[in-house]
């Protein structure tokens, strides 16, 4: 099982978002973890969950400028 843990110092950016992709891409993670999103509104995790093709998404969104979590389990454990 592999996880990929990624501290994102707010992710609303094209090219942090298409970098982001690209590695779940490369590495086909278990698990994925976001910290420190900045994302404060449920409609933008969810444009980015979709952006990133993350299924069961667990959110815990920021206060202002500061925070936001996100995980999302990309396979089924047996």
């Amino acid at each position: 099982m592999d996880i990929l843990s990624w501290n994102c110092r707010g992710i609303c950016n094209d090219t942090t978002t298409r970098a982001l992709k690209d590695l779940i891409s490369q590495t086909r993670p278990s698990i994925v973890f976001l910290c420190e999103t900045k994302i404060s509104k449920n409609d933008d995790f969810t444009k980015l969950q979709r952006q990133l093709g993350l299924p069961n998404v667990a959110v815990v969104l920021s206060v202002g400028a500061s925070g936001g979590l996100g995980a999302s389990g990309l396979t089924m454990c047996p």
